[in-house]
């Protein structure tokens, strides 16, 4: 019996320390005219390098395709945010590939940029619409 409390503990204490991964997406659907890139961020794009990136994907024309917190869920991921609202930027993949990160970085070329806070998230269903 003592054996068997021993490993209940240690699997709680296990199951305690472990992040949960989010298991909703942000649905980014593009209905413009050229292929995007969208990306969340903590942070306004100014102050960024490319590593403050934490998720982002191509959208191809009349596609859709989806962004993820991973750990932590979305919730915490949010807490963690500038003024606690998540960043979700539209780049064009040409300006991406015209004038690199650096300078999207610090000229702020962007198609558009969304502020979420979670329950905005919640009342949009976790969907955006770039046109």
């Amino acid at each position: 019996m003592k054996k068997i409390s021993i490993v209940l503990f240690v699997l709680s204490l296990f199951a305690l320390s472990c992040d949960i991964v989010e298991s909703r997406a942000l649905h980014v659907t593009n209905e413009s005219k050229d292929e995007i890139f969208a990306f969340i961020t903590k942070k306004e794009i100014k102050a960024m390098i490319k590593s403050d990136i934490d998720n982002g994907v191509t959208i191809k024309t009349n596609a859709e395709n989806i962004l993820t917190p991973g750990k932590p869920a979305w919730e915490k991921y949010i807490k963690k945010c500038k003024d606690d609202k998540l960043r979700v930027y539209i780049i064009s993949t040409d300006s991406l590939h015209k004038h690199g990160w650096d300078n999207l970085f610090k000229k702020e070329i962007y198609l558009k940029k969304y502020y979420f806070t979670m329950d905005d998230l919640e009342e949009i269903n976790f969907h955006i619409t770039y046109k």
